[in-house]
């Protein structure tokens, strides 16, 4: 505890550092105005003589007994060359402090001292000198200045920071490793979210996949499971150049995830044979534990070898499934009689993706309304697997929705200039931008806070292990800002509930209608029975 208490209060340093500078910027004035304040007043000299007196007397009245001058200088020596008694040099800081106090004190001293003094005057002549009156009001004046100064550089760094304070949580457990299981489409295929999360962890969370490319819905990859043989053969994707073939040659294994949901789920595919000559599944040449004989014989010593228990199931189904409720069924009764009994064997929190609305001419539209509608009938779907699943699995295991889809629109409302950079040119799948947004909100439902704060550079890192970027020809990156935003979205979305006002309402409208629908419903099959 004392450890992380130790590296938190650390990172807590370094991130109040970066808040102290702005201020402290607009606090340079402070110098010359307590210079101001060091000045000597002018003072009539009847008055300077007053002070005098009463200052002698006061030096009479109170004097005791006082340390000789070398022990003194000893004991509060600054200088490190005291031959007698040498202490190390004061710091920087310290001097200039021991400055600014003595400063104050002095100008206190003058101020009270002249203020008695003109109250004598004021009892005796009943008239108060004007040079008394500025030497007075001078003090609270500047005090006013310096602190108004200040309090504008404090505001100016707490606005340019905004996003940055509300982003540090100093009891974070780092070190927290996660094992993740991920079945999905393009959505995990496009620059490569299994491996972005591995980056953003730092190497804690261990993961594996079965993803298709083009024909991901979740009946989909039952039937057809893994699809990425093609797509990812290449540099970033390679495993071993030297893995030995039955043969007896080298061949270069490429990682392209394990080979179907039950292999992925429970370690192994009784069914699943090289070739598909048993026809257990629907052949498209794409899986390529059907396709190629060494990676069929790879993942099987890899299984052999590896033992893992799945902490979390990630599962992305193709949008406008979710959105359309009559296409959803299917992947409704898939969730229920296939992958809830294999999730509930893992015993691993199933973790459902809302997915982002769009609008492409690209592809068909018809039914969704616009982007708040849209989104609206997809987070309707997500909630419609959540409870297929929530049915049949213990509560421990009771699944949870990762609002990546509700983050893109909060983005959308509030800053529709940057909801244009998380999509690709298609309009529909995501950008670097989209896929660090993506990676953040799913990293923040997981693990319950979020990652660490990336830099540009960091940012770009994040991607160096991707199978593939999409558009690797230009590639534009978040700025610093940018994923400051992204950031603080994400928080709002996966950590606060945040939901904008609009979809909040929709959902509500749409609840309704289909509360209606089902008592109608109802009403017609009692009529029938």
């Amino acid at each position: 505890c004392f450890s992380h208490l130790r590296k938190d209060l650390r990172a807590l340093s370094i991130i109040s550092f970066r808040f102290w500078i702005t201020p402290f910027l607009g606090s340079l004035l402070s110098p010359l105005i307590v210079a101001n304040m060091g000045q000597e007043t002018n003072v009539d000299p009847d008055v300077e003589a007053v002070s005098a007196q009463q200052q002698d007397a006061k030096a009479s009245s109170f004097e005791i007994d006082k340390p000789n001058e070398k022990e003194n200088a000893a004991d509060y020596a600054v200088d490190g060359n005291n031959s007698e008694n040498p202490l190390p040099r004061a710091s920087f800081p310290a001097v200039i402090g021991a400055w600014f106090r003595k400063q104050m004190n002095q100008s206190h001293t003058r101020s009270s001292s002249s203020a008695l003094n003109e109250k004598l005057v004021d009892d005796d002549s009943g008239e108060i000198g004007g040079s008394l009156k500025n030497a007075t009001a001078s003090t609270p004046l500047l005090h006013k200045v310096l602190f108004a100064t200040m309090a504008a550089g404090l505001a100016l760094g707490v606005y340019l920071h905004r996003y940055s304070i509300t982003d540090f949580d100093p009891f974070v457990d780092w070190s927290q490793k996660l094992n993740v299981a991920f079945v999905g489409n393009a959505y995990f295929f496009i620059n490569d979210i299994p491996r972005v999360m591995e980056s953003m962890s730092e190497g804690h969370i261990f993961q594996q996949s079965v993803i298709h490319s083009s024909e991901g819905s979740l009946p989909s990859l039952l039937l057809r499971g893994n699809g990425m043989y093609q797509t990812w053969q290449t540099n970033e994707s390679i495993i071993t150049t030297s893995y030995v073939n039955n043969d007896g040659d080298d061949e270069t294994i490429y990682d392209f995830g394990l080979c179907t949901v039950a292999q992925l789920l429970t370690g192994s595919d009784d069914i699943l044979t090289y070739g598909n000559n048993n026809k257990a599944y629907y052949n498209d040449e794409l899986n390529p534990c059907i396709s190629d004989e060494t990676y069929f014989d790879y993942t099987y010593d890899y299984l052999a070898e590896v033992t893992f228990s799945w902490d979390y199931v990630v599962l992305v189904d193709q949008t406008k499934r979710v959105a359309i409720k009559s296409a959803r069924q299917n992947s409704i009764y898939a969730l229920t009689y296939a992958y809830g009994p294999l999730i509930a064997k893992t015993k691993a929190i199933p973790v459902i993706v809302d997915t982002h609305s769009f609008w492409s001419e690209s592809t068909n539209m018809t039914g969704l309304g616009d982007i708040e509608y849209f989104q609206a009938l997809i987070a309707q779907g997500a909630s419609d697997y959540v409870k297929a699943l929530t049915d049949i699995l213990p509560e421990e295991q009771t699944p949870v929705v990762a609002p990546v889809g509700v983050a893109y629109l909060t983005i959308y409302e509030e800053r529709p200039d940057l909801w244009e950079k998380l999509f690709i040119d298609d309009g529909i799948h995501a950008s670097l931008h989209g896929s660090y947004v993506f990676a953040c909100v799913l990293y923040g439902t997981m693990y319950g806070h979020l990652p660490r704060r990336h830099s540009g550079q960091s940012i770009e890192n994040l991607f160096a292990k991707s199978r593939m970027l999409v558009g690797q020809y230009d590639l534009k990156f978040p700025t610093r800002s940018e994923a400051s935003y992204y950031r603080n979205v994400a928080r709002r979305v996966a950590l606060g509930g945040h939901v904008p006002g609009n979809l909040r309402k929709l959902i509500e409208q749409l609840n309704t209608v289909e509360e209606e629908d089902l008592a109608e419903d109802g009403v017609e099959d009692e009529g029938k029975l």
